[in-house]
């Protein structure tokens, strides 16, 4: 398997990948479908979860490459130099100045994803903004024919985990003591570079994440220099520590990104990752180890590692302790910043005193029990399970904490409430419908999950549907819903703890008069031929239901914001005094926003196989006017000028691109749907009310200006996170023909 196959990279950044993303990201940064299988192992074991084998095909290659000779604007492509978590780097030539560089592009079946997008663009700009003697130096980030890409110095040389394996290859030949002397000092002189450009990062507030032999590249002179700011995060201002997920290479992560799922981190956890690389520099043997990834993490979290002159007694005794200070399990017993163990390793180079100290007494006690835990948790086990006991009632009167709280107003009238339950697995609406009683109901509980909660009258002729999105449990997260004509609560009201959700009882006839009838029926859904619920082929069951002819206009939404008092969005200042943009797609709205305003026209969002079912029809078409796209219309395509533009993060910039690529919600329509469904396929994405589990994402689909013609069509979902919001995601709402039937 080639060197640039980094297994463990590509575990752990899966591991932070759900459903379609996962399956695409393996796709691309598995180099064969055995290692690809082998990654699926790997986290089927994290995550508790049987893997059903899927037919591979032979000699299948993995998709997202770029062939030699391919031009990416003004870089020609030479050949591959090496394939990460997040995309392939390529040796390229820059035609306009006539000089090497290194083009890591990102694969085309990661571009769908809002979350990839950002990560890459991160990667660049955070590693644009560095300017020292070792780091890397950005010089590009672009696009080209939907393929992004970041621009690099190429760094003529090797990585330092190819000079590790060398070395190590070397001390099995031949064992010369001056050689492995020599060796110590480039250990110390390169973990003193790259100290001093994590020390540049952090002062710019910026954490790597992912210091490792892999992302240290040594170049023709010896100088190391740092590269691979992929998975790095910028503390905001004013924030000293950074939340974030378990993300890194486990040999080399901190434990304190290791041991939670939502970690605080700070700049020390670079010094551990760099602690564990100048130790495998010193002693050829990696600090932390194990058979597989959770065994090299509970390492991480556990176990301290040998200490280095116990391995190799030629090792410095002020080079073991400065190794061993950098290890420090807790933050606090670490050298405080990279600068201060970069200020350690050059007093050594230079003979000078240093500044740590070796452990004292109570530091080899805790080490020792550390050690020798198995014989000290044997009592604490006994001492635990006293403890369990004694507590076994207090568990039992606590069950209710895990339930979602629900209670549900009317007013005067009694409304018959109906439940339904979304299949977490499927994301469908379940076909068994509760019958929860009538208005007012207080403190129900429902296992979390997300719902469809449906209040009647008791004529049947008008009735609301809430989407109840039940993630957190517990009376402070209860979810009050309420019948009432949405106008803004009175001047000193005291809200009810909890989230209060509202919806206007109006007349079913009158809600649907102006929408587009779907019939009941079986339709197509999905491309993907992968078991996730977001994108997997496949036929669904549906009862007729109603969808709006047009996305929701600022216009009709600033009635809404007006009646309601609802705060409106970000970009919302920008509208006045513009003509014309008060008919466009109302965009940049969140999930919560958008299902307020469906509610109080007495409607909710559509799912997204309602919305697929609309827009395909009952002949499942990939486009609105039928199974193939007209050439014609391929002159739609988006410019590079707009693509180039929509990475600014200037709000100005990017209103003015959603003005200049989006029209009238009632204008005319080249991909208008055989029912009169205008511009499902351009101007903005849509929001739909289907939530992808456990990652808590919202579905979107359509396409936005941005998206290429050849790239894109009505079999595709997207992602957003539950709160997001986009200049490139507006909606429209749906309503069902009728209230569900009880079942027994």
């Amino acid at each position: 398997m080639p060197n640039s196959w980094d297994e463990k990279s590509v575990y752990l950044t899966a591991l932070t990948l759900r459903g379609e993303d996962r399956e695409a990201f393996l796709l691309g940064a598995c180099p064969t479908p055995e290692a690809r299988a082998r990654i699926e192992r790997l986290l089927s074991r994290a995550s508790g979860e049987r893997v059903t084998p899927r037919p591979e095909m032979s000699g299948e290659a993995p998709f997202g490459g770029v062939a030699p000779g391919t031009t990416l604007d003004e870089f020609r492509i030479l050949r591959e130099i090496g394939r990460g978590g997040m995309g392939t780097v390529y040796l390229a030539e820059d035609l306009l100045l006539h000089r090497e560089v290194a083009v890591k592009v990102l694969p085309e079946h990661l571009a769908g994803s809002e979350r990839a997008l950002a990560r890459f663009r991160d990667e660049a700009r955070n590693a644009a903004g560095l300017r020292h003697a070792s780091i890397v130096p950005v010089y590009k980030l672009g696009t080209d024919r939907g393929l992004h890409y970041i621009v690099s110095e190429y760094i003529d040389g090797t990585t330092l985990g190819q000079m590790l394996e060398a070395e190590r290859q070397a001390r099995k030949q031949a064992s010369a003591t001056g050689s492995a002397q020599k060796w110590t000092r480039q250990a110390a002189q390169i973990a003193a570079a790259i100290a001093d450009a994590l020390d540049c990062s952090h002062r710019e507030g910026i954490l790597h994440r992912d210091v490792k032999p892999s992302n240290i590249l040594i170049d023709r002179a010896g100088a190391a220099r740092l590269t691979d700011f992929g998975i790095a995060k910028r503390l905001a201002p004013g924030e000293d520590m950074l939340h974030t997920q378990a993300i890194g290479t486990c040999h080399y992560m901190s434990p304190e990104q290791a041991s939670v799922e939502d970690a605080r981190i700070d700049q020390r956890s670079d010094v551990f990752s760099l602690g564990a690389v100048l130790y495998e520099m010193l002693t050829l043997k990696r600090a932390f180890d194990g058979a597989d990834a959770n065994q090299v993490l509970k390492a991480v979290m556990s176990d301290d590692p040998p200490r280095a002159r116990s391995i190799d007694r030629t090792i410095p005794r002020d080079l073991e302790t400065i190794c061993h200070k950098a290890l420090e399990k807790s933050p606090a017993r670490r050298y405080q910043s990279a600068a201060h163990m970069g200020a350690d390793l050059r007093a050594f180079l230079a003979g000078l005193p240093i500044l740590a100290r070796p452990p004292g007494i109570v530091r080899r006690a805790s080490i020792f029990a550390s050690r020798h835990r198995v014989p000290l948790a044997a009592g604490m086990f006994v001492a635990l399970g006293l403890a369990l006991l004694l507590t076994w009632n207090r568990m039992a009167a606590s069950r209710d904490a895990g339930m979602a709280w629900v209670s549900i107003e009317s007013g005067a009238a009694p409304l018959r409430v109906l439940i339904q339950r979304y299949d977490q697995a499927t994301l469908e609406l379940g076909t068994a419908t509760r019958d929860a009683g009538s208005t007012p109901i207080r403190e129900m509980k429902l296992s979390p999950g997300q719902y469809r909660i449906t209040l009647v009258t008791a004529d049947g002729g008008s009735f609301a549907e809430f989407n109840a999105v039940l993630l957190w449990p517990g009376a402070a997260n209860a979810l009050n819903l309420s019948i009432d004509s949405g106008a803004p609560a009175p001047v000193g009201a005291t809200p009810k703890p909890g989230r209060n959700l509202s919806a206007r009882l109006l007349p079913t006839q009158q809600v649907v008069e102006s929408m587009v009838a779907v019939d009941a029926g079986s339709y197509q859904f999905g491309w993907s031929k992968f078991p996730d619920p977001v994108a997997m082929a496949r036929s669904v069951t549906l009862p007729k239901f109603f969808i709006d002819r047009t996305k929701v206009s600022n216009r009709e939404y600033a009635h809404f914001l007006q009646a309601t008092g609802r705060t409106p969005p970000p970009y919302w200042k920008e509208l006045e005094g513009k003509p014309g943009v008060a008919d466009f797609p109302a965009a940049n709205v969140t999930l919560e926003d958008a299902e307020a305003y469906a509610r109080w026209s007495g409607k909710r969002l559509p799912t997204m196989f309602e919305w697929q079912a609309a827009m395909r029809g009952p002949g499942g078409w990939r486009y609105p006017t039928g199974e193939k796209l007209d050439p014609s219309l391929e002159l739609l395509e988006p410019s590079q000028e707009v693509l180039l533009a929509e990475q600014s993060w200037d709000p100005e910039v990017l209103f003015r691109i959603y003005a200049g690529n989006c029209a009238g919600v009632q204008s005319p329509d080249p991909f208008a749907t055989p029912s009169g469904i205008l511009h499902c396929f351009g101007g903005v994405r849509e929001l739909s009310g289907s939530i992808a589990f456990p990652r808590q994402d919202v579905v979107m689909l359509g396409r936005a200006w941005s998206e290429s013609l050849r790239y894109a069509d009505l079999t595709r979902t997207r992602t957003t996170p539950y709160t997001g919001a986009s200049l490139k995601s507006g909606f429209r709402c749906a309503k069902s023909s009728a209230p569900p039937v009880a079942t027994p």
